[in-house]
């Protein structure tokens, strides 16, 4: 019993939160959320706002909770892509691990309004995903849309780990392995689609 109220009291785990390390990632990761949801609205021909509070769109809502669940997932990604302490003993260090999350989480978001364009223009080429989110609200795009905010954001990840060169040379390697992710989504879902005895469309 003594072990169990000695863990609830302990208060290691409260001292990263009172470093200077812990609030500064975690005001970078709101950064990263606002940039985010800047770019979604900059990308896409409406705006964010007036579809959740005003229209109440939940194809709409449901596709953008793919896109932050997915940036989740890339901003979890750069924390997990060198192994070892994340939190660091002098400024210099914390300000380039910023300077890195950051840059990483916003190639990760631009890839992910790029897998939305390719989703929309290859994937579902039959109807435009803008027309059946806005005007028609269908949520089954939207829940594609989500899928494919994930999907990628785990190639991206994924992309993530390893020794590079240089800054380049992880850049390269990381759009190599999203588009051939990609190219993979799009191969199973003309697959899905041929032994399907429906058109999904």
């Amino acid at each position: 019993m003594n072990e169990i109220f000695d863990a609830l009291l302990d208060t290691e785990a409260l001292q990263v939160f009172l470093h200077f390390d812990g609030p500064a990632y975690l005001f970078a990761v709101l950064v990263i959320l606002v940039l985010a949801k800047l770019l979604y609205d900059l990308f896409t021909p409406y705006k964010l706002n007036r579809q959740m509070s005003e229209v109440d769109n939940k194809a709409v809502a449901v596709s953008f909770g793919g896109y932050l669940f997915a940036i989740g997932i890339v901003v979890y990604g750069v924390f997990t892509s060198v192994p070892g302490e994340w939190f660091v003993t002098s400024r210099r260090e914390l300000l380039l691990d910023l300077l890195d999350l950051i840059i990483w989480s916003a190639i990760g978001i631009v890839l992910l309004n790029v897998a939305r364009v390719i989703n929309d223009r290859i994937l579902l080429r039959k109807f435009r995903n803008v027309k059946e989110l806005i005007e028609d609200r269908n949520i089954g795009t939207g829940a594609v849309e989500w899928g494919s905010y994930i999907g990628s954001a785990f190639i991206i990840k994924a992309a993530l780990f390893g020794e590079d060169i240089s800054f380049l040379h992880g850049v390269v390697a990381t759009l190599i392995y999203f588009f051939i992710g990609q190219l993979g989504f799009i191969l199973f879902g003309w697959l899905y689609q041929a032994i399907s005895r429906y058109d999904v469309h």
